[in-house]
């Protein structure tokens, strides 16, 4: 279904694109690959934190880093010159992760990844993992930015689709 949308998409784009060439407007419309073509958007999550709160945490208390992130997220960062955005962004990315799934979450039980690409993914275990139904095909696509001030981070929580009939 995600590539019929991004295939219908390049054929019509918004017309706030209309001056990019195709071949912008295919890189613009990437499409994650559908793992499985009977999932639905189940719920989206989004959290913004200021860059300088959790600059100011992480300093105050040295140990917080290793209560909130995973060993691969703290190495992912502190090999930044300023690792305080990224810090913030994963941070956002757990808070949102926690309101699609609808609970509270162990810190590292979710955990920011990135691919081969530099894409951000998530990685859910233990009970992140349950009730996002990651065994059963459901996935958790995430978006991360951030600017001088704030990082901000949208997760989407695509279940795969219930077998009863919808009528």
């Amino acid at each position: 279904m995600g590539a019929e949308i991004a295939r219908a998409w390049l054929q019509a784009p918004p017309p706030c694109l209309l001056h990019l060439s195709p071949r912008l407007r295919r890189r613009q419309a990437y499409a994650p690959p559908v793992s499985n073509p009977r999932a639905v958007l189940s719920s989206v999550g989004i959290d913004i934190i200021e860059i300088e709160r959790m600059r100011d945490a992480l300093h105050q208390r040295p140990r917080l880093a290793g209560r909130l992130f995973t060993a691969r997220e703290r190495a992912y960062c502190d090999r930044r010159s300023d690792p305080a955005p990224h810090y913030a962004a994963r941070f956002a990315a757990k808070e949102a992760t926690a309101k699609a799934i609808g609970r509270w979450l162990r810190w590292h039980d979710v955990e920011v990844t990135a691919d081969s690409q530099g894409r951000p993914g998530i990685s859910a275990a233990g009970e992140a993992a349950a009730l996002a139904r990651v065994s059963e095909g459901g996935r958790l696509l995430v978006s991360l930015s951030h600017s001088r001030d704030y990082a901000v981070a949208c997760v989407v929580l695509v279940s795969p689709q219930e077998t009863q009939d919808p009528t």
